[in-house]
């Protein structure tokens, strides 16, 4: 018996003509919100692409350290399809470097949905918690009461059919039709991933797809039995469908407006405050340091020859011995005095960071009577697109960084004459001094410099007017100021000796990938929160429903 009810349940939802049109209108809606996401996903992906070859192409062309850094890039996650989360409202594009500090991520590959202009997130979960949520309702809001108005009511309890049984098969009949209703355009939009992304659908991501039906099929099923509790609770359809849109109308628009109206006052303010007068005074002290650079160390108070343009380098950086040993020295002192500061400071900017998100990570606490609520928050977690994770895509970046610093000391290569320059894009750095007295060819010393000794003691005389003109600032005689322009035109015309450089080994850069363990920790509570709010419905549909008047 209970088999014929459930089976006329759905038969007659399939006759009703609201319900046909309201699944017209959801495969439509799926299928405009999935193409719009699968062509985003895909505009993402060639941005990440070619972030990360800018990267590998500007460390290539790097003429010394200062401008080589690792690619810290966050891959597109497919997941993002069906929930974006904070994947648009942060960057996903880092390229760490030495002695640069790390607050937060650009937005070369995510700034703005690559296909759309739309102010809040337009995903699945979105369709789901704004747009289906409103269809069940449609469906569920006259589920008993318009049976009652109908005399059919009467009818089927002339049969020995028990009241929980009727419920029963009123609650299962509709969360079974919305389920087929979601589940038949979600499977399929799965299926067309496999086909066209088969390299990013691994076992992991079809966990997550498994994992998020399942969460959505527990938040239907509360939306359901809250149209049903609206049905049993009024004696007419007209009224319960003005309560079922009370209801939508007040989870789904006004709840989340006022909450974010008032979510500033969840922010403690005296940390809040705290905080940035930290960050004032270490970035006031960090000030200072280059205001106290010793001037045997400071790169303005000693001479050094710079000459823009050539065949081999967009800059070419060459001095004496004392310009260079300054310039190292300048390094460490940076090294010692600034960086201890921006690591102080990338500390605090995360932990302003938590605290500004602090009311997203509160409205489970505060809400956990909203259904949309604990199943968007339960859709972040799973997809791992929440501000936790791009938090701790900084802190990955910044132990990177570190760990690159701390392997530039151990080479060699971060405090030597490879790593002057801070400032200028492709800077070679040669030093002039050591390849005049001991690389330059005496034959092109003798044709440069007619009449030159090229000899120890002729070189010495020829690096002393080096040094008297590249200090005092006076025009140094011609040959000396357009010798290393012709020698690098020679050296490069010639295949003569050339400035190498040799990229370090990075370290590399791994973001946080899906695992189900990590998902369940993550989400059980929410899951409880649902499971609750879904048993309290139940009984209450149960106790009211046995007072239900069925004539």
């Amino acid at each position: 018996m209970f088999k014929i009810l459930l089976k006329h349940e759905i038969l007659g939802l399939l006759k009703s003509r609201r319900v046909i049109w309201s699944i017209s209108i959801f495969l439509i809606l799926f299928s405009i919100v999935f193409s719009l996401r699968v062509k985003d996903f895909k505009q993402r992906q060639q941005n990440y692409i070619s972030d990360s070859q800018k990267i590998k192409s500007d460390n290539q062309d790097a003429q010394n350290y200062s401008f080589v850094g690792i690619p810290a890039i966050r891959k597109p996650q497919i997941s993002s399809i069906y929930n974006e989360g904070t994947t648009h409202s942060f960057g996903t594009f880092l390229k760490v470097r030495i002695f640069v500090p790390i607050y937060s991520a650009e937005n070369n590959s995510a700034s703005e949905n690559a296909v759309y202009e739309f102010p809040t997130r337009m995903d699945i979960t979105y369709l789901i918690t704004f747009f289906l949520s409103l269809f069940v309702l449609i469906i569920s809001f006259d589920s008993i009461n318009s049976e009652k108005e109908l005399g059919t009511l009467r009818m089927i309890f002339v049969y020995p059919i028990k009241r929980f049984q009727f419920i029963a098969k009123k609650i299962i009949g509709t969360i079974s039709f919305v389920g087929l209703v979601f589940g038949i355009p979600y499977f399929g939009s799965i299926a067309y991933l496999l086909i066209a992304f088969p390299s990013e659908m691994n076992f992991s991501v079809l966990e997550f797809l498994i994992i998020y039906f399942l969460y959505a099929i527990m938040y239907l099923l509360v939306i359901t039995l809250i149209g049903i509790l609206f049905s049993v609770l009024t004696k007419s359809s007209g009224k319960s469908l003005i309560f079922s849109l009370l209801f939508w109308i007040t989870f789904a628009i006004i709840i989340p407006i006022t909450y974010n109206y008032f979510s500033g006052y969840l922010i403690n303010q005296n940390k809040l405050t705290d905080i940035i007068e930290q960050q004032t005074k270490i970035r006031n002290k960090r000030n200072k340091v280059f205001l106290e650079i010793p001037d045997d160390i400071n790169p303005n108070k000693y001479g050094h020859q710079n000459w823009n343009g050539g065949y081999l380098t967009g800059l070419t950086v060459y001095g004496t011995k004392e310009m260079f040993e300054g310039h190292i020295n300048y390094l460490r002192y940076y090294y010692k005095n600034y960086l201890p500061g921006v690591r102080k400071d990338e500390d605090l900017e995360i932990e302003k960071l938590k605290l500004l998100h602090r009311p997203e990570k509160l409205s489970t606490i505060y809400m956990f009577f909203d259904p949309n609520v604990l199943f968007k928050q339960s859709a972040e977690a799973l997809s791992l697109t929440g501000i936790d994770d791009y938090l701790e895509y900084l802190r990955t970046a910044i132990n990177l960084r570190e760990e690159y610093t701390n392997q530039g000391i151990k080479d060699g290569w971060l405090f030597s004459k490879k790593y002057i320059s801070l400032y200028e894009e492709k800077a070679a750095v040669i030093d002039f001094e050591d390849w005049l007295m001991s690389k330059a060819p005496s034959q092109f010393l003798k044709k440069e410099i007619p009449g030159c000794k090229t000899d120890e003691n002729g070189r010495k005389e020829i690096m002393k007017i080096f040094i008297k003109y590249s200090n005092s600032g006076n025009n140094a005689p011609k040959y000396i100021g357009n010798i290393w322009q012709k020698y690098t035109a020679y050296t490069f015309n010639n295949k003569w000796e050339k400035f190498s450089f040799e990229l370090p080994k990075f370290p590399e850069f791994h973001q946080s990938k899906l695992d189900i363990n990590l998902i369940i920790k993550r989400t059980l509570p929410n899951f409880v929160l649902l499971t609750i709010l879904i048993i309290l419905l139940l009984i209450t549909i149960d106790v009211k429903f046995k007072k239900f008047d069925l004539r």
